[in-house]
């Protein structure tokens, strides 16, 4: 574009550079089946919004107004990560304590997002236990297959590293 301006020099050696600009115009595609596709960079296991109940919105806006400002708590992350998890054990007790008294247990069926405490392949699934949409794709799997066998060679690699390792370290240090 710059040696295309009227008071441009000409190019080095080896840069080429169109005659005259390319001009397009938004009319001129033909309608098809695709214009109603929309093209945006985000992962839809991430992005795209879980349909939740009100209770649970009610219960994230508890949660937002415990965890105070921004500012109250900068510089405390591994503190409020403690409390959270300390909470979570908290739950877990209280939801054994009613089973074994014998009520019905409270069920949290809120959605969590898929990247978060997931595998993201399926080396570690069975393929009796893959999504529908994964098993009528013959692409997919053959693609879960591979994570599966990838994963079981390494696996099986570890533990021969890890059984050399041990000989290793009992023959050097019963010298």
């Amino acid at each position: 574009m710059i040696y295309s301006q009227s008071d441009a020099t000409r190019p080095p050696l080896g840069v080429y550079t169109l005659s005259a600009p390319i001009e397009t115009s938004k009319g001129a595609s033909t309608p098809g089946a695709y214009d109603s596709r929309f093209h945006m960079k985000l992962d839809p296991r991430i992005h795209w919004p879980y349909n939740r109940s009100d209770q649970w919105y009610k219960s994230k806006m508890e949660e937002v107004k415990a965890r105070g400002g921004r500012k109250a708590n900068f510089g405390k992350a591994a503190k409020r990560m403690r409390q959270q998890r300390l909470a979570e054990e908290r739950q877990e007790e209280e939801e054994r304590l009613a089973v074994s008294r014998g009520e019905p247990p409270q069920v949290n069926n809120s959605p969590r997002p898929w990247s978060h405490h997931r595998p993201m392949d399926f080396g570690d699934v069975p393929e009796e236990e893959l999504p529908i949409y994964v098993r009528r794709n013959e692409e997919w799997l053959r693609g879960a297959a591979w994570m599966r066998k990838m994963r079981e060679e390494g696996q099986r690699r570890d533990a021969r590293r890890a059984a050399g390792f041990f000989k290793e370290q009992l023959s050097s240090n019963g010298r």
